[in-house]
């Protein structure tokens, strides 16, 4: 049987934006971890002045964050195949 969380959350395929707990269910993250991660790309980005690669997909609506689900997977892929880290406040690439 799914669990509250599990079954409170569903994600249409029609819609092209998720909201942060329905990518964090998605991704089974917490809202959290979604938000570091978000953070700790843009401390690199204006540290730097650059940022190597996709970064998290975003946009923000006053407090609200919405996340591009089509390149949320474009995300993961290279993520993934880069085998990003996101440790203490940094981006290891």
């Amino acid at each position: 049987m799914p669990n509250k969380e599990e079954s409170d959350i569903t994600i249409s395929v029609e819609k092209p934006l998720l909201t942060i707990e329905e990518a964090a269910n998605y991704l089974r993250l917490s809202e959290n971890e979604i938000k570091q991660i978000i953070h700790t790309e843009q401390i690199q980005l204006t540290t730097a002045g650059s940022f190597s690669g996709v970064m998290f997909p975003y946009i923000k609506v006053g407090e609200k964050f919405y996340i591009s689900k089509n390149e949320l997977m474009v995300w993961i892929n290279e993520t993934s195949r880069e085998r990003r880290e996101y440790t203490a406040g940094t981006v290891i690439q």
